[in-house]
C-alpha cells in the first residue's frame, strides 16, 4: 500500500464532518437547497450607528471610488440625511447581472436609483412603526457599472445590520431578533467602531447592548475588530512620529500594536492574539480629505491600509474553507454553553448580593425596632411621670386645705358671750388668761403649727414627686406682724378687763390675723407647689419630647428600610425576569446546538458504517493493509467527532 493512498485516506477523515456541517448550516436558511449546491460564507457587520459599516461593506464588495461610490451610498441612505443611520434591517449586498438595481431576487424586475431609494425609505418607515417583523436579510443587487472590477474581491454574503443601541425601540427589538437569527450561523463577525470610540469593544458593555456579543473575546475564529477613521487621528500621527524618531518600523503590525495598547487603556482584559484580529481602516470623506491633502502621512497610510484591506479580504476568504466552517460551528457550540453558564453565574451572583442586601436591611430594621422600643419605653416612663405630676397637682389644693384645717385652732370670733368670763382661742385647751404674754405665747404656738403644716406639706410633696425640694415657709402676713408689734409694745402684762375692752380687741385682732395668714397660706402654698410641679415637669417633658422625636425618627427609618426591602425584592424580581428574557435566546441556541449535535451524530454513525463496510470489503478481498488503514480511518473519524461535535478530548 503506497504513501499517497495513506495520505488520501487520512484526508478523507474530515470530509464527512465538513459535508455534514455544511448541510446543517444550509438547513438553517429557507433557501437551503441553493445553499447546499453552493455554500456561502456569512459575514456580519455590527457596531454603533455612524461608524462606517455600510461604507466598509461597499469597499469590500469592490465598489469603485469616487462618483460611483457616492451614487451607491446615496441610494442606500433611502432619503435620510448624512449623519443618520441608513441601515434599517439586515441587508445582503451582491452584484447585479446588469446595470439595474434589484431587490430580493437577482432575476427580479430592474429598478432605477430613485425607485430603489423610495423602496428602501418605505422599508425604514415600516421598521420604525413596528410593522416590519422579518429577520431575513433583504438581498440588494447593485448595478454592475458601479464596481471597479469585473470580478469582485470578495465572494461571500456580507450582511450589514442596524447599529447597536439603536435610538428607535422598534429598531432595537429588530436588532435583537436579527442577532438571535443570524449570529449563530455567521462565519465571520466584524465589530466596527471609530478610533476615538474604542471603549465600545468592552465585552460587558457590548453584552448590555446585545447579550450574544458578550463573549466575543472567547471567539478568536469568528470575531474581528475593524477600527475606522484610524489614520486621521492626531494620536496616530504623534505615534508614527515618535516611532520614526526611535527608528522603529511603522507597518500594519506596529499600528495594530498601537491600537491594542489604546484598547488596554480602558482596563479591558483582552486575549494575547487580539492585535492579529485588528484591522485599522480609513473610509469615506475622511480618506478623501487625506488624499486631497497628500503628504508623507497619506502615503504611509495608503501602504498600511492596503495591507490591512488585503489581510481582511484574506481573512474573509479563509472563512469560506470547509475545515474553518467546521471549527466555527464548534466555537459557536462552545459559546452557547459558555453564555448559559455565564448567565447562570451572573444570576447566582446577583441573587447572593440581593440576599445579602436583604439580610443587612432586615438586620438594620431589627436594630432600629429595638432602638424604637427603647425610646418608646422612655417615652412611656416620662409620660407616666408627667401624668403622675398632673395627678399630684390635682391634689395640691385639697392637701393644703386639709393640713391647714388640721391646724385651724383659732376661733373666728372671740367676742365674749353673756356670762362668759374668759375667751377660748384654742378649742379643747385651757382658757387664755387676759395677759399680753398669754396672747404672745398663743401666737408663737400658732406660728409653730403653721411651720409644721409647711414641713408636713413639703414631706408629702417630696414623697409624691420623688424629689428633694426645699422646705416650704409660711408667707409673710402684715396683720400678724402688726399684732406682734402691738403686743411687743405693751409695758404691762395684764389687761384691765374691768376698765377697758382692750383684751377683747387684741384677741379679735389676733384671731383675724391668724385667719388672714391661713387664707394667704392656702393660696401661697398652692401656687408655690404648682410652680415646683411646673419646674418638675420641664425635664420629663423635654425628655418625653426627645423620646417621641427619636421614636418617630425610628418609624421613618423603618419605613425607609421597608421601602428599601421592597425595592430589593422588586430588583430581584426584575433580575429574574431579565434572566429569563436572556435565557430565551440561549434556549433557542441550545436547541439549535442539540440539533447540530444530533445531526453530526447521525453523520458520524453513517460514516462509521461506511468505513466498517469498507474494512469488511478489504478483508474479504485479502488486503490487510487497506483494512488496517480503514480501521485507522475509523479511529480518526471517532476522534474528529469527539473533537468537533462533543467537546471531548
Amino acid at each position: 500500500m503506497t504513501v499517497p493512498v495513506w495520505n488520501r485516506l487520512h484526508g478523507e477523515t474530515l470530509d464527512w464532518a465538513i459535508q455534514a456541517n455544511d448541510e446543517w448550516v444550509a438547513s438553517l436558511s429557507e433557501d437551503h437547497e441553493t445553499l447546499q449546491r453552493s455554500p456561502e460564507t456569512v459575514v456580519l457587520l455590527f457596531g454603533p450607528t455612524q461608524v462606517g459599516k455600510t461604507t466598509l461593506l461597499l469597499s469590500l464588495l469592490g465598489i469603485a471610488d469616487g462618483l460611483a461610490f457616492d451614487a451607491v451610498q446615496n441610494v442606500l441612505r433611502g432619503g435620510r440625511q448624512h449623519g443618520e443611520s441608513s441601515t434599517a434591517t439586515p441587508m445582503r449586498y451582491a452584484r447585479s447581472l446588469d446595470d439595474h438595481w434589484r431587490c430580493h431576487r437577482p432575476d427580479g424586475p430592474g429598478q432605477s436609483a430613485d425607485e430603489m431609494r423610495a423602496e428602501l425609505a418605505n422599508i425604514r418607515r415600516q421598521v420604525e412603526d413596528g410593522s416590519w417583523q422579518s429577520t431575513d436579510p433583504i438581498s440588494l443587487y447593485i448595478p454592475a457599472c458601479y464596481f471597479a472590477e469585473s470580478d469582485p474581491s470578495v465572494r461571500v454574503a456580507i450582511l450589514d445590520l442596524p447599529g447597536i443601541a439603536a435610538a428607535n425601540p422598534q429598531e432595537r427589538a429588530l436588532v435583537e431578533r436579527i442577532a438571535q437569527h443570524h449570529l449563530p450561523t455567521a462565519s465571520l463577525i466584524l465589530l466596527v467602531s471609530t478610533a476615538n470610540r474604542l471603549g465600545v469593544f468592552e465585552p460587558e458593555k457590548l453584552g448590555q447592548e446585545l447579550e450574544q456579543l458578550k463573549g466575543w473575546v472567547r471567539s478568536p475564529i469568528r470575531y474581528r475588530l475593524v477600527i475606522t477613521y484610524a489614520y486621521s487621528q492626531d494620536s496616530v500621527r504623534r505615534w508614527r512620529k515618535s516611532e520614526i524618531e526611535a527608528g522603529r518600523t511603522c507597518d500594519l503590525d506596529a499600528l495594530r500594536g498601537f491600537f491594542n495598547r489604546e484598547i488596554a487603556h480602558f482596563e479591558l482584559k483582552m486575549p494575547a492574539d487580539l492585535p492579529d484580529r485588528i484591522y485599522p481602516l480609513e473610509l469615506g470623506d475622511s480618506w478623501a480629505g487625506m488624499a486631497l491633502n497628500g503628504g508623507d502621512h497619506h502615503r504611509w497610510s495608503t501602504r498600511v491600509q492596503a495591507s490591512a484591506r488585503q489581510a481582511l479580504t484574506a481573512d474573509i476568504r479563509r472563512s469560506c474553507e470547509g475545515e474553518r466552517r467546521l471549527r466555527i460551528s464548534k466555537e459557536v457550540r462552545e459559546q452557547v454553553y459558555w453564555r448559559q453558564e455565564d448567565l447562570w453565574h451572573q444570576w447566582r451572583h446577583n441573587r447572593r448580593a440581593s440576599r445579602m442586601a436583604a439580610s443587612k436591611c432586615q438586620d438594620a430594621i431589627t436594630a432600629v425596632e429595638a432602638r424604637k422600643a427603647r425610646w418608646h419605653k422612655w417615652y412611656l416612663r416620662y409620660d407616666k411621670r408627667l401624668s403622675r405630676l398632673d395627678a399630684i397637682e390635682a391634689l395640691v389644693v385639697d392637701q393644703v386645705r386639709s393640713l391647714l384645717g388640721d391646724a385651724s385652732v383659732a376661733s373666728h370670733t372671740i367676742s365674749p358671750s353673756p356670762g362668759v368670763q374668759q375667751q377660748q382661742l384654742l378649742h379643747g385647751c385651757e382658757p387664755i388668761k387676759p395677759t399680753v404674754n398669754a396672747l404672745q405665747e398663743w401666737l408663737v404656738t400658732d406660728q409653730a403649727k403653721l411651720f409644721d403644716v409647711c414641713d408636713r406639706l413639703t414631706e408629702w410633696f417630696n414623697e409624691k414627686t420623688s424629689l428633694q425640694n426645699k422646705p416650704l415657709l409660711p408667707p409673710h402676713c402684715a396683720q400678724v406682724a402688726d399684732i406682734r408689734k402691738l403686743l411687743n409694745a405693751y409695758r404691762m402684762d395684764a389687761y384691765w378687763t374691768w376698765i377697758t375692752n382692750q383684751f377683747e380687741s387684741d384677741s379679735t385682732a389676733l384671731a383675724d390675723a391668724a385667719a388672714a395668714q391661713r387664707k394667704a397660706m392656702q393660696d401661697h402654698l398652692s401656687k408655690q407647689l404648682r410652680e415646683r410641679l411646673q419646674d418638675a415637669r420641664d425635664t420629663p417633658r423635654v425628655r418625653r419630647r426627645i423620646a417621641a422625636q427619636q421614636r418617630d425618627q425610628c418609624n421613618i427609618d423603618i419605613a425607609k428600610l421597608r421601602a428599601q426591602q421592597a425595592h430589593i425584592r422588586e430588583e430581584r424580581k426584575q433580575s429574574w425576569e431579565l434572566h429569563l428574557s436572556r435565557m430565551r435566546p440561549i434556549r433557542h441556541d441550545l436547541k439549535r446546538v442539540a440539533d447540530f449535535e444530533s445531526h453530526m451524530t447521525n453523520a458520524h454513525v453513517r460514516e462509521s458504517k461506511r468505513v466498517s463496510s469498507m474494512v469488511r470489503d478489504a478483508v474479504r478481498v485479502g488486503q490487510p493493509a487497506l483494512a488496517l488503514a480503514r480501521l485507522c480511518q475509523m479511529r480518526l473519524t471517532r476522534n474528529i467527532y469527539r473533537k468537533y461535535c462533543t467537546g471531548a478530548a
